[in-house]
């Protein structure tokens, strides 16, 4: 509870307009550090009669000192769909005083540690005077959100915690503009990473050398750019690629790799076939080469 240092009365007249019922005085933060201390005003209106016959108001208020007494604390979670999510709520200095955590709906979940709420996904993992800790398993989008803790203190303390969830690409797809190219002919290859949520960021190699390319140049050898199409909060991303073939390439895979929190180490290749003069292969040998990889 928070500590009360000082209460001040005064009186004088009030117009109309100020006549309004006191706010409660609810704290309301995010994250706080340890030691952190926060000043809640709670204050109200209190009508007397003055020897005029005139109504006057007694103005009271009391400054908390929050940070002294209990304090609660939580932090955000970023989870892969279909994974475990865990959200806490922690109090420091507990006196026994009751936790809840509800949904972003403002819904109960747990009221100490009794489960009102018929969602089975939540089970509790530890309830004590200073912790309630609950698990949420098979993650979905619709998961996302804050979460709030409430401390029945006086006045009573809510925070917030968001659960962030991640979804890797469901594909992975290399568009070749032909399958044969001709020594020193440009050709373009896309590469879509389907339904990804935060959008996907692609990266191109040529063997194990990354493509890259100059912004200041209209369409520049190795030049890579992406548009991203946004759907039901999923995201697809194509990017693209335009490269002149030389008669080293014949062979050489082009990869197309993904930068994604949820996925580690997603790629796929197509191999460049290019023949010389003479519609003969550049190559020493007639090689069969897969045409579609994914690692």
């Amino acid at each position: 509870m928070g500590k009360a240092v000082r209460l001040c009365t005064g009186t004088g007249r009030l117009k109309k307009s100020e006549l309004r019922p006191p706010r409660g005085s609810i704290r309301k933060t995010r994250q706080d550090g340890a030691g952190s201390k926060e000043r809640v005003l709670s204050g109200s209106q209190m009508p007397v009669e003055s020897r005029e016959g005139r109504k006057r108001f007694v103005l009271q208020f009391q400054v908390f000192l929050v940070g002294e007494g209990q304090n609660l604390f939580t932090e955000d979670v970023t989870v892969v769909e279909g994974d475990i999510a865990t959200i806490s709520c922690r109090v420091k200095n507990s006196d026994d005083s009751v936790i809840q955590l509800l949904n972003p709906n403002r819904q109960t979940i747990y009221f100490r540690d009794f489960r009102p709420l018929k969602d089975s996904r939540f089970q509790l993992v530890n309830f004590s005077s200073s912790e309630l800790r609950v698990s949420l398993t098979n993650v979905s989008i619709s998961d996302e959100g804050r979460y709030f803790c409430q401390l029945y203190t006086d006045p009573p303390q809510e925070i917030f915690m968001t659960i962030t969830v991640l979804v890797p690409p469901r594909n992975l797809v290399i568009d070749i503009q032909k399958d044969t190219a001709v020594e020193g002919e440009e050709i373009e290859l896309n590469c879509t990473a389907m339904a990804s949520r935060p959008a996907t960021t692609i990266k191109w190699y040529k063997g194990s050398t990354e493509l890259t390319g100059s912004p200041l140049l209209l369409r520049p050898l190795h030049d890579g750019k992406s548009e991203v199409e946004q759907w039901s909060d999923m995201y697809t991303v194509t990017s693209q690629i335009s490269l002149t073939v030389k008669r080293e390439d014949d062979g050489v895979p082009v990869v197309c790799e993904v930068d994604h929190p949820a996925v580690k180490d997603l790629q796929t290749k197509r191999y460049l076939d290019v023949m010389c003069e003479y519609q003969r292969r550049c190559g020493a040998a007639e090689v069969k080469r897969p045409q579609f990889i994914i690692k």
